[in-house]
């Protein structure tokens, strides 16, 4: 539907997990589930479009060949 809309396909996050320069030079280099997350929800709450940030125990989904975490 993006492309349909003339959107571009952008990849923000690279093989090892981290965000890339698509995501903003804030954000590069930052592990999406490490530090790179927590600077999403301090950037979120610093334009005050932060509705709320509590820690959730859930099961996170494995890719069952690799056995690692997937990012989606």
């Amino acid at each position: 539907v993006g492309l349909r809309c003339g959107l571009p396909l952008l990849s923000p996050v690279d093989d090892a997990g981290c965000f890339t320069h698509e995501a903003g030079p804030r954000f590069a280099g930052k592990s999406v589930q490490g530090d790179g997350n927590a600077e999403v929800v301090t950037a979120l709450a610093e334009v005050g479009a932060l509705l709320l940030e509590e820690q959730y125990a859930h099961k996170y989904p494995y890719d069952w060949r690799t056995k690692k975490p997937t990012i989606f």
